[in-house]
C-alpha cells in the first residue's frame, strides 16, 4: 500500500511594529538597538537651532552630560537620525531634546546585542589577540581612541592632528592622515558618513593606472566603519597592507574599481564583518570581470583573519585567499575563519583557496550558480555546520572529483566537512573510506576527528612558466591542533540568523530581491551567471537620500516634511531543511531537524493525496533519539487525490528545545507509531 503526503512547515514570528508619530512639535519616530548601536529617528514640525542626543544605560539614574558626538545627527528631510556607537551589549535608554531644551522625547528599555567577537582573529594564540581595533571587546570605545568623522564633503579637507614621538603635527585629507598615522600609538576610529564619492577623492592608490583603494599601511588599532545604514564607498575600496588590529565594519561597498577590500600584505588579526558587498566595476578587457574583480580578497601573507556576517550580492568573484605568492610551495600558516556570511547567488569563489588553513561555519551559500568552497594548491579547510541551497558544486578539489578543469588547473586541495547541510544542490562526493585520492571533501563523522594522511589529493604538482610548484597532499588537521577561537551555532538556525544580520545595519538602504528575480539567460536565479541590470542600474544612480550632515554649532536645523520611510522588512525565518520533508522511512515518518525551537509556533499543513483511507496524524519531540512528549493529539486525515486533496493546519508551540520532531502518518493497520507516542511522557 502506498502513501503519498505533503506536510508545510510554517514558522510563525511576531514581527516589532514602526510607530509613526504625526504630532507637533518634537517626536521621536522610533528607536531600535542593533549591534553595540541604538539607532533613534525623530521629527519636529517646527525648525530648532540644534539637537542633543543623549544614551544612558536604563538602570542609572539619570543621563550623562555630555551628549553623542553631534556628526552622528543627521538630516534626511521627512526626518532627523542619530546613531549612538560604541555600547556594549544591555538595556539603554535615548533622550532627544532641541539645543535650548524647550522640547525632549525619550524612549526607554531599548535591547542593544553584542557583535559575535569569534574566529582566527580573536585567538588567544594570534600576535595581538583581538582585532576590534579602535574598540575594546565589549564594544566600547577605547581609553584615548582619536575619532575622525568623514564626509563626502571633508574627504580631502579634512584636518587631524597626528602624534609623532613628543609632537603633535596637523595632516589634511584623509589619504595623507592615513599614510601617517602608523607614526601614531593611539587607536583610531574612522566614521564615514553618507555616500564618499571615490572619483572626487583624493590620492587613492592606483591598480592598472586608474584610482582604486584608501589605503591604510602598517598602522594598528584601527576601525574603519559607516554611520547608520546608508555609509557607502562608490567607485574604490579600502586596501590594508602590513595593519595590525583592523576592523572593517558596517560599509556598502559599490562598483569598486580593484578589489571591494583587499588585505594585501602582511596584515595581522583583521575583522571584517557586516559590510555590503554589491558589483565591482565592469572591465571591457576582460569577460570574467563584468561583475568586477574580488569582492573581499585576502593576499600576500595576511593571518589571523576573521571575515563573518558579510552579504554578498551577486558577486562574481567573492573571495580569493592566496597567502604569498613569492614563497607558494609551503603549508600556509595564515590561519583564516568565515564565519555567518551571506553568499547570495554569487557565483564563485567562497573562497578559493590556495596553501592556506582556512574555518568555514555557518555560512548560507544561497542560489550560488558556479561554486561554493574551492581547493587548490595544498590548501585545508574545516567546513562546518554551513547551509548550501541551489549551489551547483557545493565543494571543489581542484583537478579530482567533480572539478573536471575550469574550476583550477592548478594542484589539489583537501576539505574536511561536518554537519553541513545540503538543499537543492548538484552532486557532491565525499570520500570516507581514509584512502585514496578522487573526491571533493572529506566526510568526518565527529567534529574533531582528524583526517587520515592516507587521505591524499590526486594532484600536488604544478607547473607554470617552467617552473614546477609542490604542494602538500594530505590535509594539515590544523582545526585540532590549533585554537579555532570558534563556536558554531547549530546548522538550523543559520538561514534566519544570517539573513536577519548579515550586511549593514538594518539590512542597508540598497534593497533588492534577488531570489525572485527573473535572469534573462535562464528562468532560474540560482543557475544564472549573467549580471542583473536592474540592480546595476541601480547601484550606478545610488546616492544616500542624506540631506545633510551637520558638524558644526549655530546651524539652524529645519523642520521636517514629507513621508517617513519604513525600515526595509526583515527577511522572514526559512525552515531548514526544506520546507516540504520527505519520507525518512517506509513507515510515512517524516523529520524536521530545527534546533531553536524554544518559544517558537509551528503549523503543520497536511494533506493526503492518495491511501486507501483512515489516515492518521501525530507529531512527537525526540531529545537525541529518545521520545520526548507527544504535540498533538492523533488526528484523522480523509483521504483526497492529487487535485483536490484536503488538508489541516495544526499547530504546535515549543516550550522547550528539542533534537527533532518526527511526524507519524500511517493507517489504521499500522498502530505501532501511535502506541510509541501515546506512551510518552
Amino acid at each position: 500500500m502506498k502513501r503519498f503526503f505533503c506536510v508545510i512547515l510554517v514558522l510563525c514570528m511576531v514581527l516589532p511594529s514602526v510607530f509613526v508619530s504625526a504630532a507637533d512639535g518634537l517626536s521621536i519616530v522610533d528607536a531600535a538597538g542593533g549591534l553595540e548601536t541604538i539607532a533613534v529617528r525623530w521629527t519636529n514640525t517646527s525648525a530648532a537651532g540644534g539637537y542633543n542626543v543623549y544614551v544612558k544605560k536604563s538602570s542609572d539614574a539619570a543621563y550623562p552630560a555630555a551628549p553623542i558626538d553631534r556628526q552622528l545627527i543627521r538630516y534626511y528631510g521627512s526626518y532627523y537620525r542619530a546613531d549612538a556607537l560604541g555600547l556594549a551589549a544591555g538595556e539603554y535608554d535615548v533622550k532627544v531634546e532641541t539645543a535650548d531644551k524647550s522640547e525632549s522625547a525619550e524612549e526607554k528599555n531599548i535591547t542593544v546585542s553584542a557583535h559575535k567577537r569569534e574566529g582566527f582573529a580573536f585567538s588567544k594564540n594570534s600576535p595581538n589577540k583581538s582585532a576590534s581595533g579602535g574598540y575594546n571587546d565589549d564594544g566600547t570605545v577605547k581609553t584615548g581612541a582619536q575619532i575622525l568623522y568623514i564626509t563626502n564633503e571633508n574627504v580631502n579637507t579634512v584636518k587631524f592632528k597626528i602624534m609623532e614621538g613628543s609632537k603633535e603635527k596637523e595632516y589634511t585629507g584623509l589619504k595623507n592622515i592615513l599614510q601617517s598615522y602608523r607614526k601614531d600609538s593611539r587607536p583610531l576610529i574612522v566614521r564615514f558618513i553618507g555616500m564618499i564619492d571615490g572619483e572626487k577623492v583624493e590620492g587613492l592608490i592606483t591598480s592598472d593606472g586608474k584610482p582604486a583603494f584608501l589605503e591604510s599601511k602598517e598602522s594598528k588599532n584601527i576601525t574603519f566603519e559607516g554611520v547608520g545604514d546608508d555609509a557607502t564607498l562608490k567607485w574604490f575600496g579600502i586596501n590594508l597592507n602590513g595593519d595590525k588590529n583592523v576592523e572593517i565594519r558596517n560599509l556598502g561597498l559599490v562598483l569598486f574599481t580593484d578589489d571591494g577590500i583587499s588585505i594585501n600584505g602582511s596584515n595581522e588579526n583583521i575583522w571584517v564583518h557586516n559590510n555590503d558587498f554589491y558589483y565591482g566595476k565592469t572591465d571591457p578587457k576582460e569577460s570574467d570581470k563584468v561583475k568586477g574583480d574580488g569582492s573581499l580578497d585576502i593576499k600576500d601573507g595576511a593571518k589571523y583573519c576573521t571575515l563573518s556576517y558579510n552579504h554578498f550580492w551577486d558577486s562574481g568573484k567573492c573571495s580569493l585567499i592566496q597567502p604569498n605568492s613569492k614563497s607558494n610551495t609551503g603549508d600556509g600558516t595564515d590561519y583564516l575563519s568565515y564565519h555567518h556570511n551571506w553568499f547570495d547567488h554569487s557565483d564563485s569563489r567562497h573562497p578559493r583557496t590556495r596553501y592556506s588553513n582556512v574555518h568555514m561555519y555557518n555560512n548560507y551559500f544561497d542560489g550560488n550558480s558556479g561554486y561554493g568552497i574551492g581547493v587548490t594548491s595544498g590548501a585545508s579547510v574545516f567546513a562546518e555546520n554551513n547551509v548550501f541551497r541551489g549551489v551547483k558544486s557545493p565543494m571543489l578539489s581542484s583537478k579530482q572529483g567533480h572539478d573536471d578543469g575550469t574550476f583550477s588547473s592548478e594542484a589539489g586541495g583537501i576539505i574536511k566537512a561536518f554537519g553541513n547541510q545540503l538543499t537543492g544542490c548538484g552532486d557532491v562526493i565525499y570520500y570516507s573510506d581514509k584512502t585514496g585520492s578522487d573526491f571533493d571533501a572529506y566526510l568526518a563523522g565527529t567534529r574533531d576527528e582528524k583526517v587520515p594522511e592516507t587521505v591524499t589529493t590526486k594532484q600536488n604538482t604544478f607547473v607554470k612558466s617552467g617552473t614546477t610548484y609542490t604542494y602538500k597532499n594530505t590535509y594539515s588537521n590544523f582545526d585540532t591542533a590549533v585554537d579555532l577561537a570558534a563556536n558554531p551555532d547549530p546548522v538550523g538556525s543559520v538561514v534566519s540568523d544570517v539573513k536577519s544580520k548579515a550586511g549593514r545595519s538594518g539590512g542597508g538602504d540598497i534593497v533588492f530581491d534577488l531570489s525572485s528575480y527573473t535572469p534573462t539567460d535562464t528562468d532560474n536565479p540560482d543557475t544564472s551567471h549573467d549580471i542583473v541590470p536592474e540592480l546595476k542600474k541601480m547601484l550606478e544612480d545610488y546616492t544616500s537620500s542624506l540631506v545633510k550632515d551637520y558638524v558644526g554649532s549655530g546651524t539652524e536645523y529645519p523642520a521636517t516634511s514629507g513621508t517617513i520611510p519604513t525600515p526595509s522588512p526583515k527577511p522572514s525565518a526559512t525552515p531548514v531543511p526544506s520546507a516540504t520533508p520527505e519520507p525518512a522511512d517506509p513507515d510515512g515518518v517524516f523529520y524536521f531537524a530545527e534546533p531553536g525551537l524554544s518559544g517558537r509556533t509551528v503549523t503543520a499543513s497536511v494533506s493526503n493525496l492518495s491511501d486507501q483511507g483512515g489516515v492518521m496524524f501525530v507529531a512527537a519531540a525526540y531529545e537525541n533519539g529518545v521520545l520526548a512528549e507527544a504535540l498533538t493529539d492523533t488526528a484523522p486525515i480523509m483521504q483526497g487525490d492529487t487535485n483536490n486533496a484536503p488538508h489541516y493546519d495544526i499547530t504546535m508551540e515549543f516550550s522547550k528545545e528539542y533534537t527533532d520532531v518526527r511526524f507519524y502518518l500511517w493507517s489504521k493497520d499500522t498502530l505501532k507509531p501511535y502506541e510509541e507516542v501515546r506512551t510518552a511522557k
